[in-house]
């Protein structure tokens, strides 16, 4: 009975903390100012090496509608379908996938806000003003964000400066957490909507 019993416990306490770890959302550019996108859940970082064959990427793209932007399934839903209820499909897709990402910005915490930015111009002068320009625009950044999101002071780090004999930098890494299980209830309700607008979609061939 005992061992049935913290057994039971063991499982309750496990699913707790994966509930309730934090999912963290990485956004930075590389040297070449390309975006990058990452995600990390407890001790494991995603998308380091994209995997188009995924089978869990697979399984969210198709339970919550987004593998319906692909191109090669817009075409065919357009064939089967027709244009008109291809778009009104994407259009009522994307409007829930929005409506949930804003509501779960509410809930994340920004954890890391590095930026660091080189002013340069054609003169010292030029130089100058680009650089008053990046704080101004730097700032107001940080104070919108503040309006709706936790911003953690220590994890800001803003680096503005100047090159003026050198080419213009700008760099930045922005991490999000936010608690699995919120992250969960929002693609439960996405999948969930998916599923009826399936299921509406079939009525009319079942007659």
């Amino acid at each position: 009975m005992w061992i049935a019993i913290g057994i039971l416990a063991f499982l309750a306490a496990l699913i707790c903390a994966i509930l309730l770890s934090p999912v963290k959302i990485i956004l930075k550019n590389d040297e070449q100012n390309e975006l990058l996108l990452r995600y990390k859940y407890w001790f494991k970082t995603f998308g380091e090496e994209p995997n188009p064959d995924d089978p869990i990427v697979k399984a969210l793209l198709s339970a919550t509608g987004v593998e319906r932007l692909q191109s090669k399934n817009v075409q065919k839903n357009i064939q089967s379908d027709g244009l008109k209820k291809t778009v009104r499909a994407s259009f009522s897709m994307l409007i829930d996938l929005l409506k949930e990402v804003v509501a779960l910005l509410k809930h994340c915490t920004v954890t890391r806000l590095h930026i660091k930015i080189r002013a340069s111009g054609d003169d010292v002068d030029d130089a100058a003003i680009h650089y008053g320009q990046c704080c101004a625009a730097t700032y107001s950044l940080l104070n919108i964000l503040r309006s709706f999101l936790k911003v953690r002071k220590r994890g800001c780090n803003m680096d503005l400066g100047c090159n003026f004999f050198e080419k213009s930098v700008f760099r930045y890494e922005v991490i999000l957490s936010i608690r699995a299980y919120r992250v969960l209830g929002g693609l439960w309700r996405v999948a969930l909507a998916e599923t009826k607008r399936m299921e509406a979609k079939k009525k009319p061939q079942q007659k």
